[in-house]
């Protein structure tokens, strides 16, 4: 499907989410990670998803920095997807939108790589990155294969590996494959991806009643109408650790939960296939167009330090 150009779209601009919960640990790095990128022209707005820890109070100490950061402060956890669905809504109003999570951080030239590569490829509508994994278990609980060895590093104690991910995906064997109950399937990385954000609207967001799996959802939805690509680069690293939600006894891989949501993304998409095979492209979107839900929860915003006014 062809893109239409949004010309009412503020040239250049990336509206970043972060979605943090009980990272106190890691949200210094990670916000800075955004606030240091090479490509400066952004705000990223930080969803503090209730936390119980100090995250929110970290994010308050480092909010005078940056006119560029802001905090949503939530009363009541909503889950990554509400959180992301939020700001998509509210606060993106530029060309481009892009997400990392709390206790990932971004290399310094992902958000340039990635405007780049979009530019050079009007085609495509969002693009991911090759990522450094890292845990501090030798086994790293990764459940994307890797065609690359884990490797410790004696300098941050940390075992690594780096995973790649196809530069072009091609969506017809990829929704196929996993039609047929694949149990993997290689897109892309969630945190590392930047999106147009014409297109993350008109898909609706992200399922917000779901917290597990919404982004995998997304990139179904995206694939049967638009092309995406991977660098071939790694600027984006993440962490495998026990808390994190993929490995949650509840929610996490391989639970009857996950399962039982991921059986829905197959069946939507079984559903939609003949309009895809078909070409019928109004219906297609209509069917896998999402309503942008945001979990109710009071919040404040909070933003960062104005730009410096000297006096006449």
């Amino acid at each position: 499907m062809s893109l239409e150009p949004n010309n009412s779209a503020s040239d250049g601009h990336i509206t970043i989410a972060l979605s943090a919960y009980n990272c106190e640990v890691t949200i210094e790095k990670a916000v800075r990670s955004i606030m240091e990128q090479s490509y400066s022209n952004f705000d990223l707005y930080i969803v503090d998803d209730a936390s119980t820890d100090r995250t929110a109070e970290i994010i308050m100490k480092i909010l005078p920095e940056d006119e560029r950061l802001h905090l949503i402060h939530l009363e009541k956890n909503s889950g990554t997807y509400s959180a992301k669905n939020l700001v998509i809504r509210d606060y993106c109003h530029g060309e481009f939108y892009a997400h990392q999570d709390g206790d990932d951080f971004s290399w310094k030239n992902r958000l340039k790589k990635q405007v780049e590569l979009l530019r050079s490829h009007p085609q495509v509508v969002a693009c991911g990155t090759g990522i450094d994994e890292f845990s501090e278990e030798e086994n790293l609980s990764a459940v994307i294969r890797s065609d690359f060895p884990t490797v410790y590093d004696e300098v941050d104690r940390y075992y690594h590996r780096k995973n790649l991910y196809p530069m072009f995906i091609d969506p017809i064997s990829v929704v196929r494959s996993y039609m047929e109950s694949a149990e993997w399937v290689k897109i892309a990385m969630n945190g590392s991806i930047l999106f147009r954000t014409q297109i993350i609207k008109q898909l609706g967001g992200f399922d917000g009643r779901t917290r597990i799996s919404g982004d995998l959802d997304l990139l179904f939805r995206m694939l049967l109408l638009y092309d995406f690509a991977n660098l071939q680069e790694v600027l984006y690293s993440r962490k495998y650790h026990a808390k994190s939600l993929t490995k949650s006894e509840t929610l996490g891989h391989g639970t009857p939960h996950r399962t039982e949501y991921r059986n829905k993304i197959r069946d939507r998409l079984r559903a939609v296939w003949p309009l895809f095979e078909s070409g019928e492209t109004d219906k297609l979107i209509d069917r896998l167009k999402e309503d942008m839900h945001v979990a109710h929860s009071p919040n404040k915003l909070y933003h960062g330090a104005k730009p410096f006014q000297p006096r006449s």
